[in-house]
């Protein structure tokens, strides 16, 4: 190609100089020749001749000048072409066009991987014999009249490829006019496989339904402590509105504390193991304290930003609970009839789960709530060995249980019971007669942490 370029170049040359040469020549002539006996001097001729021939010479530059810059132009285009092409061919989304009949003139790789079909295939084959879609003729209609009078048509639709996979893909088509008569000679579609995408905004709503349907309170805030995020539960617990918490330093907003100490405890924990948990004391809007479990797990945002999540539970009356607990073991200690019974009864109010063992880790006590969780009634546990009721208890519960009596200390545990199919919270309080232990069920707790 370079080399026609070229003769092409020199046979132009060659022209252009003939006939310059030979406009001199008759020039020349014609002014030499006097019919009239009129004769220039050979100066001026000379003189005149030179003229002529720098004129040629500029013209030729000037010519040469002009082609090699549209040569390097096209040259240039060509390029540019080539590397859009290239784009096309090798793209990931699916660039296809075709004719006003819908057959198939170009299919690149990325409809190859998108729909099976290979480009040999595909090319001069119906579009709608290769492509499924969900699209009703009604749609089709609606389609064709926004591409009549605008052009131009996008929207998402689901389609089948030939692994017989459905796709959620977005669908770019532009209408391909004659540009004399304006009439639509063809089509060009862009088509996007969207289907994770969708599915991850599917499980983004689902999750946010959760979050706001949750009864804890769910909190976002970012490294600089401001609340970002504050769930419907969060509004029930504190009474404090969305609007109202946004912005608003956590620590002093919930907690009453400075931001240092609040660094400290926290997030220093975070940085380290990645997850916190305590028992806090909050407040309300209106004042009311709050006994509360608070567990901060921290995660990666847009532009690496770091951020943090709170789960907050309401334990004010799970403390109380505790308490009615203490009292309750100090009574059995002190063996008083009268504040037995009046605990008991206390405790067959209480919507926990309570159970006393003796010295033999045999049931000496059981409420209605535990009978109902462990699907016991009291007459099939009173005075039997606690391990034979239940000979296939959890290692958590099992050590737990052993640890408070050695430790004489109050011991928590939770863990997923197998043979009652739900998670349970555990709490051990030992004496010197035997181990009181109250527990409910957080199934639902944590299936809202762990999502």
């Amino acid at each position: 190609m370079r080399a026609n370029n070229s003769n092409s170049t020199a046979w132009l040359v060659a022209i252009i100089l003939l006939l310059s040469g030979s406009v001199a020549f008759l020039l020349i002539g014609e002014i030499s020749y006097s019919q009239n006996s009129f004769v220039i001097q050979s100066t001026q001729i000379t003189r005149l001749a030179y003229t002529i021939l720098a004129t040629v010479i500029l013209t030729t530059m000037l010519t040469l000048f002009i082609y090699k810059r549209k040569r390097k132009q096209r040259i240039e285009f060509q390029r540019v072409l080539k590397q859009y092409h290239d784009i096309f061919m090798q793209s990931r989304d699916a660039f296809i066009s075709t004719d006003f009949n819908l057959n198939v003139i170009s299919w690149n790789k990325g409809a190859e991987q998108m729909y099976g079909y290979t480009e040999k295939e595909a090319i001069g084959n119906k579009l709608f014999n290769l492509i499924k879609s969900d699209v009703t003729d009604n749609k089709k209609y609606e389609v064709w009249v926004q591409l009549k009078q605008n052009g131009f048509w996008k929207d998402i639709i689901k389609q089948h490829t030939t692994h017989k996979k459905s796709i959620t893909a977005l669908i770019s088509i532009a209408a391909i006019k004659d540009d004399k008569t304006k009439l639509i000679t063809g089509f060009t579609g862009i088509c996007t496989d969207i289907t994770f995408q969708k599915k991850a905004e599917e499980r983004i709503g689902q999750l946010a339904l959760m979050v706001e349907s949750s009864n804890d309170a769910i909190i976002v805030f970012n490294e600089d402590l401001e609340i970002t995020n504050w769930n419907k539960g969060a509004e029930r617990l504190y009474g404090y509105t969305a609007e109202e918490s946004e912005g608003k330093i956590i620590p002093e907003f919930l907690a009453k504390q400075t931001s240092s100490k609040f660094l400290a405890d926290t997030l220093k924990n975070l940085t380290i193991g990645g997850y916190w948990k305590s028992e806090d004391l909050h407040f309300k809007k209106n004042g009311q304290p709050l006994n509360v479990f608070v567990s901060f797990s921290p995660f990666k945002w847009e532009n690496n930003q770091n951020i943090y999540v709170g789960i907050i539970t309401d334990i004010t009356e799970q403390k109380e609970v505790e308490k009615k607990l203490l009292d309750f073991n100090k009574a059995l200690e002190e063996k008083v009839e009268e504040k037995t019974a009046e605990m008991r009864e206390i405790f067959d109010r209480v919507d926990w789960g309570f159970c006393a063992f003796n010295v033999n880790d045999e049931y000496i006590f059981i409420n209605p709530k535990a009978s109902e969780l462990l699907h016991k009634k009291k007459e099939e546990v009173l005075g039997k060995n606690g391990w034979s009721v239940f000979p296939n208890v959890e290692n958590e519960f099992r050590n737990a249980y052993y640890k408070s009596i050695q430790t004489q200390k109050t011991q928590y545990c939770e863990f997923f019971s197998k043979s009652l199919n739900i998670w349970i919270a555990s709490y051990f309080f030992p004496s010197e007669t035997g181990v009181s232990i109250y527990f409910r069920d957080i199934t639902y707790n944590r299936r809202n942490q762990t999502a």
